[in-house]
């Protein structure tokens, strides 16, 4: 793949309390500079959805797209840097995970594991032990290996909590001791749900960014447009395109 070839123009899709926009990639592992060139669209992105508004970026990671190099070892060259949580990963319109039933084990079938991710953050900390040391963005780090997820919210402190009561309320108790249950959406999930259902997740958080797998590329979904923001990184998406849906 040359960098020619590769489109960073999002497709996007005005829907009824949302817009979703939809970066495609070809589904196999991005060139280190196109890599790097999503990843600074992205921090960009961020940074101008943020200023001067009361949002704050969430990062998480699904751990099952850490399982291969090079995203194997990066944890742990970073995470003396970072706080870094465990929780359980729901899908909004599937079954929560449970614990193996007598059926499950008689089945002799392998498991459904639960699906886990990592939320990662600055450890409080690091500047006082390492008060000159660059911190090491999670996007800089995961970004391209297919798991990175950001929300920005308006209550960092409630956003876990209010997603757990939204989306895993009825979470058996053997799940009781990771951290956090996170919602990951599909590009499907908003562009077949109702009114209500994307008004009361835009209520949890304002943006979502995260890699897709089942459509490859970038998903973006957010309460209000943001092509203003698109038009303001077009030094960034030229040369590549974008869907809005």
């Amino acid at each position: 793949m040359t960098t020619a070839a590769y489109s960073l123009q999002p497709d996007s899709r005005r829907m009824k309390s949302a817009y979703v926009y939809h970066i495609p990639v070809e589904g196999k592992p991005l060139e280190p500079g196109e890599r790097m060139r999503l990843g600074s669209f992205v921090k960009e992105l961020i940074t101008q959805l943020t200023s001067g508004r009361e949002l704050q970026p969430r990062y998480f990671v699904q751990a099952s797209r850490l399982q291969k190099p090079p995203w194997r070892d990066l944890l742990h060259e970073n995470g003396r840097f970072w706080s870094v949580k465990t929780g359980l990963v729901v899908r909004p319109n599937r079954p929560l995970p449970g614990p193996l039933t007598i059926k499950d084990i008689l089945s002799l079938k392998p498991p459904t594991l639960p699906e886990l991710a990592l939320e990662i953050g600055e450890d409080k900390n690091i500047h006082f032990f390492a008060p000159d040391q660059a911190i090491p963005s999670v996007i800089d780090v995961y970004l391209g290996c297919g798991g990175c997820a950001i929300f920005l919210v308006a209550d960092p402190a409630e956003f876990l909590p209010q997603a757990k009561q939204l989306f895993a309320s009825t979470l058996d108790p053997a799940f009781a001791g990771f951290d956090f249950c996170l919602p990951v959406f599909k590009l499907k999930d908003f562009t077949s749900a109702s009114a209500d259902a994307l008004e009361t997740w835009f209520r949890l958080f304002d943006v979502y960014i995260a890699e897709v797998q089942e459509d490859p590329g970038l998903l973006i979904a957010s309460r209000e447009p943001l092509d203003q923001a698109f038009a303001g990184l077009r030094h960034l998406l030229d040369g590549t395109s974008y869907e809005h849906r």
